[in-house]
Order: structure tokens, then C-alpha cells, then sequence
């Protein structure tokens, strides 16, 4: 019987899970939108607060699934056309990128002097890292931290970091615009979008006035951005949904 080898990558399925359940938060928030959560709030059923919540949750980390499924993949495809190569076959991922390959391969196997090789840099890198790496062993310029499109993408996995992570904190509270940096996010999240309408105001803004839909749009929208950005830099589409401007 003849065997059959296929591959599949998740970066399509995380972007299309955070659009559903960026959607779906919506939907609950436009249940509710002639109610004032702060004279209202009571009126809504705790069952729609914690979908609700469940939905902006999970948008973010499907999202920042996203960010790493897409990097992950490219490297993996790359390796994938030079085993094919070493095999004595054509490549099928990429196959007019003859000078990534070298790059990639070179870089693994003949690192420059003082730098490890291209595995090891990798195993200690988060997510933006790996993007930066792909583009300094590829030639090009990194993405500035503290800048635009990188500077909000580390604000998205600071999110996703702290609800996968999270460690119960004693918050204060009660002012109307209070907000207290007890998670080390909240002063650099404020007025990037739209909070949680379900929620009054003077709740803790992480994890709770923090997870609306407006965080969640925000974060796929940003994080679609960072990675087309990317795309163009190396002239190369890297995601089927998201084509280059030729």
C-alpha cells in the first residue's frame, strides 16, 4: 500500500479562530448596548458576561497563536525546501528564494564568530525575536521594539502573557477612571481602544474593563498588520490571506 505524506500549518485556523471569537464578543456587546453599565450592569445575565469574556479571551490568545504559527511555519518551510534540495527534488514552499535557504542553512551550520547557531537563537527567542532573526540573518533591518509595527505587538503578547500566566493581584479600585498598573500593562494599554461595556467602570482594567471586543479588533488588526509589514520587507507573502501590494 502506498503511503501518503501531508503537512498542515495552523496560522490560517488561529486567524480565523480570533476573527470568531472577536465576532462573537461583538455580538454580546450589541446585546447590551442601550444599558449604562454603571446604573445597568446588574440587568445583565452573568452567563452573557462570561461568554463574553470567554470570547475576548480567547480572541487574544488565537491571535498571538497567530503571530507564532505564521514565523514558525516559515522557518519550517524553508528547512522543508532545503531537505528537498539535499534530496535530489525541487522545492515546493518557496522556490525562487535560493538566497533565504543559503542564509537560513548558513546560518545554522556556519554561524558568524561570537554568534550561536541559528536552532539555539531560536529556542530562546520569543516571538517578536523571531522575527527579528529571520530579518538579521536575511540582511535586512530589525524591527525597532519601541516602535511601530513592533511596539504594539509586544503590547498584544504582554495581554496574552499575563491571561495565560495570570497570578491573582489585589487591585484598588472604585474611581471612576482609576487605573492601577498592578499587572505592568495597563498604563501602556490606555486609549488604544474601546473597554468592555459590561463592565462599570472602576473594575480593575486587567483582566476585566480590558476584555472587550475593541481589544480584541485591535489585537488581530495589529497583529495582521505586523506580519504583512513583515511580508513586505522580505518581499515575500508569508500568508495566503494577507497579499503583498505588487
Amino acid at each position: 500500500m502506498a503511503s501518503v505524506r501531508a503537512t498542515t500549518t495552523l496560522k490560517g485556523h488561529h486567524a480565523i479562530h480570533a476573527e470568531l471569537f472577536r465576532d462573537e464578543a461583538r455580538r454580546v456587546e450589541a446585546l447590551y448596548d442601550s444599558v449604562d453599565p454603571n446604573t445597568g450592569s446588574s440587568s445583565i445575565p452573568n452567563d452573557d458576561k462570561t461568554k463574553h469574556r470567554a470570547f475576548c479571551m480567547n480572541s487574544i490568545v488565537s491571535t498571538a497563536c497567530f503571530l507564532e504559527a505564521t514565523v514558525n511555519s516559515l522557518y519550517w518551510e524553508l528547512w522543508d525546501d532545503i531537505r528537498l534540495i539535499n534530496d535530489g527534488k525541487d522545492p515546493i514552499h518557496y522556490p525562487d528564494k535560493t538566497e533565504f535557504r543559503q542564509n537560513i542553512e548558513e546560518a545554522e551550520l556556519n554561524p558568524e564568530q561570537g554568534q550561536k547557531k541559528l536552532t539555539n537563537r531560536l529556542d530562546n527567542a520569543g516571538i517578536l525575536g523571531k522575527y527579528n532573526i529571520f530579518l538579521d540573518v536575511n540582511g535586512f533591518d530589525e524591527f525597532e521594539k519601541d516602535s511601530t509595527p513592533a511596539e504594539p505587538v509586544a503590547r498584544i503578547l504582554d495581554i496574552r502573557n499575563e491571561l495565560v500566566h495570570f497570578e491573582p493581584r489585589w487591585i484598588e479600585g472604585g474611581e471612576k477612571d482609576y487605573t492601577e498598573n498592578e499587572y505592568g500593562i495597563e498604563e501602556q494599554l490606555d486609549g488604544r481602544f474601546d473597554l468592555n461595556p459590561l463592565i462599570p467602570s472602576g473594575n480593575a482594567f486587567f483582566p476585566s474593563q480590558c476584555m472587550s471586543y475593541g481589544c480584541a479588533e485591535w489585537a488581530l488588526r495589529v497583529s495582521k498588520g505586523f506580519v504583512r509589514q513583515f511580508s513586505i520587507r522580505i518581499d515575500l507573502q508569508i500568508h495566503p490571506d494577507l497579499p503583498l501590494p505588487y
